[in-house]
């Protein structure tokens, strides 16, 4: 009973470093592209509520573009025990790396992101040569962020539970 409990509490902690993984790269993104964007000096309310309701946005699309090679990832280091924060940064901008490839390409090769005619330089807007940089660190702060949460403990629940030591007479 006490390893179904741990199953389903390492679920649960993977739920939720997911969860936080998605909404720190999203953050990061929203900070990179906004750091050449002019907000008046003091911005309003409104302007900090739309940034804010914007990354909760873009966290669920990274949730579900990046679910199954995440997955992929996450059930390895489970069974594996991987427990090293360098693993889940690589982790994080290889995932971040095989979603970008397969947003920009289709599956026979046709290419959707670039418009037509000659390439353009960045007006502000995501997309343009640092883009894959930018997409790149953002998964390696998702990794990050998943490993503060759930990955300090992977394979936890697969260890037996401790015998409890009587105390001294």
């Amino acid at each position: 009973m006490n390893q179904v409990l741990a199953l389903i509490g390492r679920l649960f902690a993977i739920l939720i470093g997911y969860a936080v993984a998605t909404f720190a790269a999203s953050a990061f993104l929203h900070l990179v592209w906004s750091r050449g964007a002019d907000l008046g000096g003091d911005p309003s309310g409104f302007v900090v509520g739309s940034i804010a309701v914007s990354t909760a946005i873009l966290a669920v699309m990274f949730a579900n573009f990046a679910f199954f090679p995440a997955v992929i990832f996450i059930g390895l280091a489970e069974i594996a025990g991987w427990r090293d924060w360098l693993a889940y940064a690589l982790a994080g901008a290889a995932v971040a790396i095989l979603v970008t490839a397969a947003g920009r390409y289709g599956v026979d090769g046709t290419v959707f992101i670039d418009p037509p005619g000659p390439p353009r330089p960045r007006q502000g807007l995501p997309g343009g040569p640092g883009a894959m940089v930018e997409t790149v660190a953002a998964g390696l702060v998702g990794g990050l962020a998943y490993w503060l949460v759930a990955g300090r403990g992977a394979g936890n629940w697969r260890r037996p539970p401790r015998a409890r030591i009587p105390p001294l007479p």
